[in-house]
Parts: C-alpha cells; sequence; structure tokens
C-alpha cells in the first residue's frame, strides 16, 4: 500500500528507482529504472512505501507499456495530482523508454 505524507511545502519532486518484472514473452527478468515527477501540492510519496509497492512486481508478467500506465495511475491516485511516470530498460541490448502521464 502507498503511504503519503502532508507536508506544509509545495515543491517540484523527481525520484529515480530501480525494480525488477518479468517479461510475459521471454519470461526473462527486466531490470527498469523509473523517474517518477510530480509537483508536491502538500502530499508526497513515502520512499519506504514507494519502494515495497514496486517490490511487488519481482517475477510478476507485465508489457513495458502497461507497468508504466498502472503505476502512473497508482501514484497518482495516492498523491490526488497528476504524476509522469518514465520506465527505461534495456532489452537484448535495445534501449526502451516508456511514459505515461495520469
Amino acid at each position: 500500500m502507498l503511504r503519503t505524507l502532508d507536508l506544509d511545502a509545495r515543491v517540484r519532486v523527481k525520484i529515480e528507482v530501480s525494480f525488477s518484472a518479468v517479461c510475459p514473452i521471454t519470461g526473462t527478468e527486466d531490470g527498469y529504472t523509473a523517474v517518477i515527477e510530480y509537483e508536491g501540492r502538500g502530499r508526497y510519496l513515502e520512499l519506504v512505501s514507494l519502494h515495497r509497492y514496486l517490490e511487488q512486481f519481482k517475477g510478476q508478467r507485465w508489457f513495458h507499456e502497461e507497468l508504466c500506465e498502472k503505476v502512473a495511475r497508482d501514484l497518482a491516485a495516492a498523491l490526488g495530482t497528476p504524476v509522469k511516470v518514465t520506465l527505461r530498460t534495456d532489452f537484448q541490448g535495445v534501449l526502451v523508454e516508456v511514459e505515461k502521464v495520469a
């Protein structure tokens, strides 16, 4: 479960974090770097819960695009503000980047 902190601050937040999921086609583990950006309007992601949230995808089968959309929507719902999520991965030597604003 994503936890947030209510703070008396209004700042732009950019978080870069690594996690993994499984490719549904090859069955191999895909390593991702997620860049999460949002305007904090008094509510902020608690980083330990963010880490635990992303760890739930380890061992689960996800396409890059679907995973990016799920993370963006879940974070936006928790924060009550638009969130931009960019996922980066190296798929067999091809750098892949997908992005979603929710």
